[in-house]
């Protein structure tokens, strides 16, 4: 027999526990799921329980929210990118509900004239069920997987060294791999930034207290200047990194401080190659980026050790950078020119 406390539990057969509050939606309002059967509310344009895409019905199709995944989220996505937007038919507010963005942010993308992400989903009926909400909010968007993207490691190609030619430039790879001939007629896209890590290490000592000691602590900041390259011949990017690239292709005009290598560098590059569209503006809109495309992050354990007898202590080290996060943007300035 069930405690008193426990005689006015009502077990739930289709779903979960009746809340004490009242629902926001009525039963009939519900739409229900055709794989798993469980109810969901109107505004979801996928199962809670399984995922699956559910039923269009008349309340739904005006209730309908998609749901965006968070930034820094590494799992694959579906990203709107802003195009254009109308500005007599914008709703600040409406926009900034419907992305989950304060006003200030949704103004300053708006007032950016340049393409840029303002959601993610995690499947394309969400996608596109955003971009149909945001249309009739005079906003224009294209979606691009992440897949189309193509935001792998392997379309990535990390240059070591570079020679000038009369007509080409000869790109040697970082590890094994022949070098790689490129006609400067075929460079059409240079993106530039500027890669940013931040470390943390922490040492604490085990302790019987609902928290950890901190022993020890400390963190490390580390940046470089970073080039990526594109051509028509070939999808993948040449990123030229300052630290880790031979400037020796400079001759006499090779300086001794890195920053002044890549600039000059830079300026060799757009000389042989004028028809090249340079993109500086990463570091201009990367707060904007933040909000979508977040840095990535990662924390790596360092194990216990025993300091003493009866003195436990464990470590940990994380790792903040936005690579991935250049890496998609620079993505995306390719494939919307190549488009153009």
């Amino acid at each position: 027999m069930l405690p008193k406390d426990n005689e006015n539990i009502l077990l739930s057969i289709d779903g979960p526990i009746t809340p004490s509050q009242a629902e926001a939606f009525s039963p009939e309002e519900m739409v229900r799921c055709e794989t798993c059967l469980r109810a969901n509310p109107p505004t979801r344009a996928a199962c809670l329980y399984c995922g699956v895409v559910l039923p269009v019905t008349e309340t739904s199709v005006r209730l309908r929210q998609p749901a965006l995944l968070s930034p820094g989220k590494s799992a694959p996505g579906y990203n709107t990118i802003l195009i254009a937007h109308d500005q007599t038919r914008n709703s600040i507010q409406e926009t900034a509900d419907l992305l989950k963005l304060s006003t200030e942010a949704i103004e300053k993308m708006l007032a950016t004239a340049q393409p840029l992400p303002v959601a993610r989903t995690a499947t394309f009926e969400e996608s596109q069920l955003l971009a149909d909400r945001l249309r009739d909010l005079g906003i224009q968007t294209e979606t691009i997987s992440d897949q189309q993207l193509g935001v792998l490691e392997g379309n990535v190609i990390r240059v070591r060294s570079i020679v000038f030619d009369d007509d080409k430039i000869s790109v040697r790879p970082s590890g094994p791999g022949e070098s790689i001939e490129i006609k400067y007629a075929d460079l059409f896209l240079m993106v530039q930034a500027r890669l940013s890590i931040k470390t943390t290490t922490i040492k604490e000592r085990k302790s019987r207290r609902s928290e950890n000691e901190i022993i020890e602590a400390s963190e490390f900041y580390s940046d470089e200047s970073v080039i990526d390259l594109y051509c028509s011949s070939r999808g993948e990017s040449f990123r030229i990194a300052a630290n880790s690239f031979d400037f020796s292709c400079l001759g006499e005009q090779k300086a001794l401080v890195v920053n002044l290598n890549i600039t000059k560098l830079i300026q060799v590059l757009q000389a042989a190659a004028p028809q090249m569209t340079i993109d500086n503006a990463y570091t201009g809109v990367r707060q904007l980026l933040d909000l979508v495309w977040g840095a990535e992050k990662s924390t790596k354990s360092d194990g216990w050790r025993r300091d003493a007898p009866g003195r436990l202590t464990v470590g940990a080290t994380t790792m903040l950078s936005n690579e991935n996060q250049f890496m998609r943007y620079s993505r995306l300035r390719y494939i919307l020119l190549r488009q153009q």
